[in-house]
């Protein structure tokens, strides 16, 4: 598929899809820390003594925080994508509330005085904005070949 095909053919879904990278890292964030410190638990229960860099543990810590490292590099690409509204737009506003804040949609429906059809419909617009917006295409074309090819798509 050349690039062009590949940034022609993205749709709201595919930026939705995009966006909750960062709701997902986030949660994913949490879950590695909590398993980290379960693993270390287990670890130092089932072998007593100090832990030297080349035990088990250390090999553990490296895996855990390479995947945290990865859903950061994931979270920050989805800052860029939203980095491309504009700075003062209530689509922005509406982006960020409900993905990097987590946000349901009442409440950010709540926090901005609007109705919900017009905070939907705003919202909408602001996927319509990203997918006319080249670099965007580029950054969800990207990433949804690489989940496609990783998830055997």
């Amino acid at each position: 598929m050349s690039k062009v095909e590949s940034t022609e053919n993205l749709t709201q879904g595919d930026v939705k899809s995009f966006l909750q990278v960062y709701t997902i890292g986030r949660e994913r964030r949490q879950i590695l820390e909590k398993r980290r410190q379960c693993l270390i638990g287990e670890l130092r229960a089932a072998l007593p003594g100090p832990l030297d860099a080349g035990s088990n543990l250390a090999k553990i810590e490296a895996r855990l925080i390479a995947q945290r490292r990865d859903m950061a590099v994931l979270m920050l690409k989805v800052l860029d994508l939203v980095a491309l509204l504009p700075l003062d737009s209530l689509e922005r506003r509406i982006v960020e509330m409900r993905h990097i804040d987590g946000m349901d949609w009442k409440g950010i429906s709540s926090a901005l005085y609007l109705s919900r059809s017009y905070t939907m419909s705003r919202y909408s617009r602001a996927l319509d904005m990203l997918l006319s917006h080249e670099a965007a295409r580029e950054i969800v074309a990207a990433w949804k070949c690489e989940h496609s090819m990783r998830d055997g798509d």
